[in-house]
C-alpha cells in the first residue's frame, strides 16, 4: 500500500511536470504581432501677414510697419495732440488647430505716446484657414504734459497663441 501510494504521487508530479511543461511552451510559442501605421498632418501656422496703414490723422506720419512672425513693427510721428496713425494689422491661421489669442504684448519707447489696440481681442479664436484682424492705434497722449513735438512712437506688437481646447 505504501509503494501504491508512492507510485501515485509519483505518476501525480510527472503529470503535473508535464501539463507545465506544455502550457510554459505554448507562453513561449505565442507571438503577438500588431501592426499599424499612423499619419497625423497637423500643423501650426499662426502669423501676422499684413501691417498696413489705415488712417492718418493730423500731422502724424507712418515711418514704419513692418511685420515678422507674430511681432510687427510700427513707427509714426507725432507732432501735436490729437495726432495718430491707425494701423490694420493682419493675421492667418493656416494650421489645422484653432488658435486662441492668449497676449497682446505692446511695447512703447515714450509717455508722450499712447497705443491701443481694438477689433481681435485676447481670449478670441482664430479658426484653421481663416484670418482676424486687430487695430492698433498710436497716438500722441493727450495726458502728457511737455513738449513732446516731433515724437517718434515706435511700438513693438508681440501676438502669444495658444491652441484652442
Amino acid at each position: 500500500m505504501r509503494q501504491r501510494r508512492r507510485n501515485r504521487l509519483i505518476i501525480f508530479t510527472l503529470v503535473l511536470i508535464a501539463c507545465t511543461m506544455v502550457v510554459a511552451y505554448a507562453a513561449f510559442q505565442t507571438e503577438l504581432t500588431i501592426k499599424s501605421q499612423t499619419n497625423i498632418s497637423s500643423k501650426w501656422d499662426i502669423k501676422i501677414i499684413g501691417a498696413s496703414v489705415k488712417e492718418e490723422y493730423g500731422t502724424a506720419e507712418n515711418i514704419k510697419n513692418t511685420y515678422d512672425d507674430l511681432t510687427a513693427n510700427l513707427e509714426a510721428n507725432l507732432y501735436s495732440k490729437g495726432d495718430y496713425v491707425l494701423y490694420e494689422i493682419t493675421v492667418q491661421n493656416g494650421g489645422t488647430f484653432a488658435a486662441k489669442l492668449d497676449n497682446i504684448g505692446i511695447t512703447n519707447n515714450s509717455s508722450a505716446v499712447k497705443v491701443t489696440n481694438s477689433g481681435f481681442d485676447k481670449g478670441q479664436v482664430l479658426n484653421p484657414n481663416t484670418t482676424d484682424t486687430l487695430t492698433v492705434k498710436v497716438e500722441y497722449n493727450p495726458e502728457y504734459i511737455g513738449d513732446a513735438s516731433g515724437t517718434s512712437g515706435e511700438t513693438k506688437l508681440d501676438l502669444t497663441f495658444v491652441q484652442n481646447k
